[in-house]
């Protein structure tokens, strides 16, 4: 049986909240990856109707790919060191520490993880801001005027 449209919509909002520190750590704006939440609000879905169940689909696809590849890898590397160890060694600089094995193994799951995030070419139009604007005013959604 396939899931609703609400359903993969707050299982893509799920995998993002729990993406979080990762997506903190490879230092990508929160904002840059919550777009939609101007037009959906997350607690009832209200406002998912303005979005093709096709555009939805992708999102959650995109989001799983990448949550069970360079996700899991960054996440695996993290849990490498505990965390206060890991922010000791921001503090320290990450230079002073480029041989550490612990360093190069973190530095390079949190690229990968960068590199598949901000891919435009594979990222859905779910989460690329103007693509999701036009969607949205093709079903008369209207932005509130700036006074």
């Amino acid at each position: 049986m396939s899931k609703s449209k609400v359903e993969l919509f707050r299982e893509t909002c799920r995998i993002i909240g729990s993406m979080e520190i990762v997506i903190v750590e490879a230092k990508i704006s929160l904002l840059f990856v919550m777009h939609h939440s101007k037009y959906i609000d997350v607690r009832d879905a209200e406002g998912l109707n303005l979005f093709p169940m096709t555009m939805i689909r992708q999102a959650h696809k995109w989001i799983t790919r990448i949550e069970e590849g360079s996700y899991t890898r960054a996440k695996k590397a993290l849990a490498l060191l505990p965390p206060d160890v890991w922010e000791r060694y921001k503090t320290w600089g990450w230079d002073l520490l480029e041989d550490s094995r612990e360093a190069k193994i973190i530095k390079e799951a949190l690229k990968a993880f960068k590199k598949d995030f901000m891919d435009m070419k594979t990222r859905p139009d779910f989460f690329k801001k103007g693509k999701l604007y036009a969607e949205a005013r093709k079903k008369g959604f209207k932005a509130a005027k700036k006074e």
